[in-house]
């Protein structure tokens, strides 16, 4: 009993839907259904028929609200963080005089070496 919800929240952090967060509690806390794979069926839905109607029906694949996060993250940042150039001075670049703000500025700074 106290499986089941530690085992729908995994699926949920995989996949990112309720749907499946709610198949695999009722999957674990009714008897004699641990049988059915479902993490594995939700792999080989994702991976295989992302765009079907049972990708859809499951809320993953294309449908899923993890890919809705990498399609809104359009900067290709991919988790990282973008940080002012400020921000970014060292010591030896305040005693240096070196303070990098653009590409050129870096292409410069590499051609004084």
């Amino acid at each position: 009993i106290a499986w089941a919800p530690i085992a729908a929240l995994a699926l949920r952090s995989l996949y990112g839907s309720n749907v499946v967060f709610a198949l695999e509690f009722a999957e674990e806390i009714l008897p004699f259904t641990d049988i059915i794979p479902l993490a594995t069926l939700c792999w080989v839905v994702e991976t295989f028929y992302g765009d079907q109607a049972i990708a859809k029906f499951l809320n993953i694949g294309s449908f899923g609200s993890n890919n809705r996060r990498e399609e809104n993250d359009k900067d290709g940042g991919n988790g990282v963080i973008d940080v002012k150039s400020d921000a970014m001075e060292t010591k030896s670049q305040r005693k240096e005089g070196y303070f990098l703000r653009g590409v050129d500025e870096i292409d410069d700074s590499a051609r004084r070496f």
